[in-house]
């Protein structure tokens, strides 16, 4: 992360974001083509589809610096890290969905 200096990087930045605890990449390979993923709400008995958008939470990753402030430059790191992330997922898989074709099986149970 030489591209990335954190001693210099404004603490405010993303303070009251909405931050996914699942990278938002990562939820998009379970999507359907409106980047709705099937999800089962722990506050509700009904699962269903929710956009992705829903699956965030305000302030997830940000924390008090020891200066008693919101600091948000834990998100800005996770943001460098999944965007890596997701150029090397797009560059194993081409950029197609993962799905129980890509092992040669309908199934990915043993068997």
């Amino acid at each position: 992360m030489d591209e990335w200096d954190l001693e210099n990087a404004d603490p405010s930045q993303q303070v009251g974001a909405r931050h996914h605890t699942v990278p938002a990449f990562y939820l998009r390979r379970f999507a359907n083509s409106q980047n709705q993923p099937w999800v089962r709400d722990r506050r509700s008995p009904v699962p269903g589809l929710r956009k992705e958008s829903d699956l965030a939470i305000r302030d997830f990753y940000t924390f008090q610096n020891i200066h008693g402030e919101p600091d948000g430059r834990m998100e800005q790191v996770l943001q460098k890290v999944e965007g890596n992330a997701a150029s090397a997922l797009r560059r194993v898989t081409g950029g197609r969905p993962i799905t129980p074709e890509c092992y040669g099986t309908t199934s990915l149970t043993a068997g």
